[in-house]
């Protein structure tokens, strides 16, 4: 069963899969980059002398996610809907302060 990787495109999707598939989810810390900027850019480069304090590191550029990137052709919120298939699905915890 892969409907947990349906939410690849959105931030904490990788995350959530990963997470998904691990017996002890709590020895596992995930850090989300949802977007990035210069400030995200200045922390990635203080990695070179101290490691983030995360086992996964997932890495969204755009905010929101694939889901919510400049090549998208319709509104996240829809792109949300619709990603349910025919039927409503309700966004994940990750995007509903997004939309």
């Amino acid at each position: 069963n892969f409907e947990d990787c349906r939410e690849f495109a959105l931030t904490t999707g990788v995350a959530g899969c990963v997470l998904s598939r691990v017996e002890d989810k709590d020895s596992i810390q995930t850090l989300p980059i949802n977007g990035m900027d210069k400030k995200t850019f200045r922390m990635i480069k203080t990695w070179e002398r101290r490691a983030p304090v995360a086992d996964l590191v997932e890495v969204m550029c755009c905010e929101g996610g694939c889901i919510a990137g400049p090549g998208t052709i319709v509104k996240p919120a829809v792109a949300l809907r619709l990603r349910g298939g025919n039927k409503a699905a309700t966004p994940v915890k990750s995007m509903k302060k997004l939309v």
